[in-house]
Protein backbone atom coordinates (compact mmCIF):
# COMPACT_ATOMS: atom_id res chain seq x y z
CA UNK A 1 0.00 0.00 0.00
CA UNK A 2 1.42 3.52 -0.90
CA UNK A 3 1.87 5.82 1.59
CA UNK A 4 -0.80 8.76 0.59
CA UNK A 5 -2.98 5.97 0.82
CA UNK A 6 -2.33 4.45 4.32
CA UNK A 7 -2.17 8.22 5.53
CA UNK A 8 -5.67 8.91 3.97
CA UNK A 9 -7.23 5.49 5.57
CA UNK A 10 -5.59 6.15 8.81
CA UNK A 11 -6.83 9.60 9.01
CA UNK A 12 -10.63 8.09 7.93
CA UNK A 13 -10.25 5.58 10.72
CA UNK A 14 -9.48 8.50 13.32
CA UNK A 15 -12.19 10.60 12.41
CA UNK A 16 -15.17 8.01 12.67
CA UNK A 17 -13.22 6.57 16.05
CA UNK A 18 -13.25 10.61 17.26
CA UNK A 19 -16.91 10.77 15.86
CA UNK A 20 -17.89 7.36 17.83
CA UNK A 21 -16.45 9.08 20.64
CA UNK A 22 -18.56 12.84 20.13
CA UNK A 23 -21.56 10.22 19.29
CA UNK A 24 -21.30 8.88 23.08
CA UNK A 25 -20.20 12.18 24.53
CA UNK A 26 -23.28 13.81 23.19
CA UNK A 27 -25.50 10.42 24.80
CA UNK A 28 -24.24 10.86 28.06
CA UNK A 29 -24.49 14.42 28.48
CA UNK A 30 -28.03 14.25 27.09
CA UNK A 31 -28.71 11.58 30.15
CA UNK A 32 -27.42 14.32 32.43
CA UNK A 33 -29.47 17.07 31.23
CA UNK A 34 -32.59 14.92 31.54
CA UNK A 35 -31.85 14.28 34.96
CA UNK A 36 -30.72 18.45 35.88
CA UNK A 37 -34.56 19.09 34.76
CA UNK A 38 -35.18 17.41 38.14
CA UNK A 39 -32.86 19.54 39.85
CA UNK A 40 -33.32 22.87 37.67
CA UNK A 41 -37.50 22.51 38.52
CA UNK A 42 -36.82 22.01 42.06
CA UNK A 43 -37.88 18.60 41.84
CA UNK A 44 -34.82 17.34 43.89
CA UNK A 45 -37.03 13.99 45.28
CA UNK A 46 -37.69 13.50 41.55
CA UNK A 47 -34.14 13.68 40.48
CA UNK A 48 -33.24 11.10 43.56
CA UNK A 49 -35.93 8.75 42.46
CA UNK A 50 -34.65 8.67 38.51
CA UNK A 51 -30.75 8.40 40.09
CA UNK A 52 -28.58 5.19 40.12
CA UNK A 53 -29.65 2.20 41.76
CA UNK A 54 -26.35 2.12 43.83
CA UNK A 55 -27.04 5.86 44.40
CA UNK A 56 -29.81 5.35 46.03
CA UNK A 57 -29.10 3.05 48.30
CA UNK A 58 -26.36 4.72 50.06
CA UNK A 59 -27.55 7.82 50.02
CA UNK A 60 -30.96 7.87 51.92
CA UNK A 61 -33.42 10.86 50.18
CA UNK A 62 -32.90 13.20 53.09
CA UNK A 63 -29.28 13.60 53.28
CA UNK A 64 -29.70 14.06 49.15
CA UNK A 65 -31.96 16.77 49.65
CA UNK A 66 -30.01 18.52 52.42
CA UNK A 67 -27.29 18.39 50.20
CA UNK A 68 -29.19 20.68 47.44
CA UNK A 69 -30.62 22.94 49.87
CA UNK A 70 -28.08 25.62 48.92
CA UNK A 71 -28.49 24.52 44.89
CA UNK A 72 -31.83 25.82 44.74
CA UNK A 73 -31.11 29.91 45.89
CA UNK A 74 -29.11 29.93 42.91
CA UNK A 75 -32.33 30.71 40.69
CA UNK A 76 -33.09 29.38 37.28
CA UNK A 77 -30.05 28.20 35.10
CA UNK A 78 -29.31 30.98 32.32
CA UNK A 79 -26.50 29.02 30.33
CA UNK A 80 -25.06 25.58 30.42
CA UNK A 81 -21.83 24.65 28.07
CA UNK A 82 -20.29 21.20 28.86
CA UNK A 83 -16.17 21.69 28.89
CA UNK A 84 -15.69 17.89 29.30
CA UNK A 85 -16.77 14.66 29.85
CA UNK A 86 -14.26 11.89 31.19
CA UNK A 87 -14.82 8.27 32.01
CA UNK A 88 -13.86 6.23 34.52
CA UNK A 89 -14.09 2.75 36.05
CA UNK A 90 -13.42 3.29 39.69
CA UNK A 91 -14.32 6.42 41.43
CA UNK A 92 -13.37 7.00 45.20
CA UNK A 93 -15.27 5.93 48.17
CA UNK A 94 -17.83 4.33 45.47
CA UNK A 95 -18.26 0.66 43.84
CA UNK A 96 -16.35 0.09 40.46
CA UNK A 97 -18.21 0.29 37.69
CA UNK A 98 -18.50 2.65 34.54
CA UNK A 99 -18.99 6.55 35.32
CA UNK A 100 -18.95 9.51 33.33
CA UNK A 101 -17.75 12.81 34.65
CA UNK A 102 -19.30 16.07 33.00
CA UNK A 103 -18.53 19.37 33.43
CA UNK A 104 -20.66 22.04 32.60
CA UNK A 105 -19.68 26.14 32.62
CA UNK A 106 -22.78 27.12 34.30
CA UNK A 107 -24.49 30.99 35.18
CA UNK A 108 -27.76 30.80 37.57
CA UNK A 109 -29.41 33.48 37.89
CA UNK A 110 -28.01 34.23 41.08
CA UNK A 111 -24.50 33.00 40.62
CA UNK A 112 -22.47 33.46 37.27
CA UNK A 113 -19.93 31.45 35.75
CA UNK A 114 -19.94 28.36 37.91
CA UNK A 115 -18.59 24.96 37.12
CA UNK A 116 -21.89 21.86 37.45
CA UNK A 117 -20.18 18.44 37.61
CA UNK A 118 -22.68 15.62 37.44
CA UNK A 119 -21.52 12.00 38.25
CA UNK A 120 -23.43 9.49 36.05
CA UNK A 121 -22.82 5.63 36.98
CA UNK A 122 -24.51 2.77 34.38
CA UNK A 123 -26.60 0.74 36.08
CA UNK A 124 -27.77 -2.86 35.35
CA UNK A 125 -30.14 -1.97 32.67
CA UNK A 126 -27.07 -0.13 31.30
CA UNK A 127 -28.80 2.88 31.21
CA UNK A 128 -26.44 6.03 32.62
CA UNK A 129 -28.40 7.01 35.75
CA UNK A 130 -26.79 10.65 37.98
CA UNK A 131 -24.70 9.50 41.13
CA UNK A 132 -23.83 13.11 42.37
CA UNK A 133 -24.04 16.21 41.40
CA UNK A 134 -21.95 19.69 42.55
CA UNK A 135 -21.85 23.30 42.06
CA UNK A 136 -18.64 25.31 42.66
Amino acid sequence: MNRPIYTFLSLMLIGHAHAADLLIDQSVDQEARTWLVHIEKGQMKKAWEAGNSYFKKVLPLEDWLKGLHAVAALGPVQTRTLTSVTFASKMPGSVDGQYALLHYETSFQHKDRTTETVILKRDDDQAWRGVGYLVK
